[in-house]
């Protein structure tokens, strides 16, 4: 069971951990998912074949994680999905 912290207190307790490792340069070097000019993997949700890969890429952290059992920190594929972002790509 993932036991949910403040991230504070996470960084605090951890004097090593697991992050996820660029997520978006490991996309960008896949021909087959194309990014957004605006809101570049945050769009992935809408497209089954790029929500997929990215799935697959958090995937092989979690397995990792639990073959390891370090402490995880992963972060959501949202940093350019703000109100104005996605306005403007309809």
């Amino acid at each position: 069971m993932i036991q949910p912290v403040a991230l504070p207190e996470f960084l605090r307790s951890a004097p090593r951990l697991l992050g996820e490792g660029a997520i978006i340069e490991r996309l960008r070097r896949n021909p087959a998912t194309p990014f957004d000019g605006t809101l570049l993997n945050s769009a992935f949700v809408y497209d089954p074949l790029k929500r997929e890969a990215l799935a697959s890429l958090y995937r092989g952290y979690i397995a990792i994680g639990r073959t390891h059992r370090p402490p995880m920190l992963l972060t959501a594929a949202t940093w350019r999905a703000n109100a104005e972002n996605i306005a403007s790509t309809g």
